[in-house]
C-alpha cells in the first residue's frame, strides 16, 4: 500500500499521464513574487546576494516545468519536492533573520533608515511568510501534488470539508495559499481545513509568531509615520 507522505508515486492512471492536476503556474507566480520582495528589502535585511536567490529560484522553476513537461518521472517528481521544500525552507530563515534585524533596529534607533522604509521592509515580510507557508503546505500534504494527482489516500494534514462532500476533489495551491493567509491573519487554520497533522500544527504555530512579529513591526512603523 503507497505511503500518504511518500513521493514514489506507482504508475499514474491514465488522468494523470497527460498533465498534472495541479498547475505548477500558480506556485512559480508565487515563488517570483517572494523573491522579487527579498531583493528589495534594504542591503542591511538581505543574507544573501541577489544571484544567489535567482539561481535558486531557476533551480526551483526547472524542476517545475519539467514535472509539467514529463508527468509520470518520478524522478522529477522527487526532484521538484525536495527543491521546493529546500528553497521555502531557506526562504523562510531568511525572513526570519531579515525580521529580527527588524526588531532590533526597531529598538536600538541605530539603522538609519526612515519609518517608510521599515514599515515598507516589514509589510514585505509580511507578504513574504504568507507566500512561503503556502508553497510548503502545498508541498507537504498528502505527499504534495503528484500523490494528490495520483489520487493517493490515506491520513492527510488537513482535513478539507470539501472532501468530505466531493471524494474526487484535490485541494489546488490556492487552497494552500488561502490557508496560510489565514493562520498569518487570524492565527489558526479556516475551518474548512482544519490542521490534523502534528507537522502542520506546529507549522502555523511558527507561522503565527513569524506574522504576529512582523504585524507588530507594521503597527510601530505606521504609528512612527504618524507622530
Amino acid at each position: 500500500m503507497p505511503l500518504p507522505y511518500s513521493c514514489d508515486v506507482s504508475e499514474p492512471t491514465s488522468a494523470t499521464a497527460t498533465v498534472p492536476k495541479d498547475p505548477r503556474w500558480p506556485a512559480i507566480v508565487a515563488l517570483l513574487i517572494v523573491v522579487f520582495l527579498i531583493i528589495h528589502l534594504p542591503n542591511r535585511y538581505q543574507a544573501t546576494p541577489t544571484w544567489s536567490l535567482w539561481v535558486i529560484t531557476g533551480i526551483v522553476i526547472a524542476a517545475m516545468l519539467a514535472v509539467t513537461a514529463f508527468p509520470t518521472s518520478n524522478f522529477w517528481r522527487r526532484t521538484e519536492r525536495i527543491v521546493i521544500l529546500a528553497a521555502a525552507a531557506i526562504s523562510c530563515l531568511l525572513g526570519i533573520i531579515a525580521g529580527a534585524k527588524l526588531v532590533l533596529d526597531m529598538i536600538i534607533h541605530q539603522h538609519g533608515y526612515s519609518s517608510v522604509t521599515l514599515l515598507a521592509s516589514a509589510t514585505a515580510l509580511f507578504l513574504t511568510n504568507i507566500l512561503i507557508f503556502g508553497l510548503i503546505y502545498w508541498q507537504l500534504d498528502l505527499g504534495g501534488p503528484p500523490a494528490r494527482d495520483a489520487g493517493f489516500s490515506g491520513d492527510p494534514d488537513f482535513d478539507f470539508a470539501q472532501s468530505e462532500k466531493n471524494k474526487r476533489w484535490r485541494p489546488g495551491f490556492v487552497d494552500y495559499l488561502y490557508i496560510s493567509y489565514a493562520s498569518s491573519t487570524s492565527f489558526q487554520a479556516p475551518d474548512h481545513a482544519r490542521p490534523v497533522s502534528h507537522r502542520i500544527k506546529l507549522l502555523i504555530i511558527l507561522q503565527g509568531l513569524i506574522s504576529l512579529t512582523t504585524l507588530f513591526l507594521i503597527a510601530a512603523r505606521a504609528i512612527a509615520t504618524l507622530t
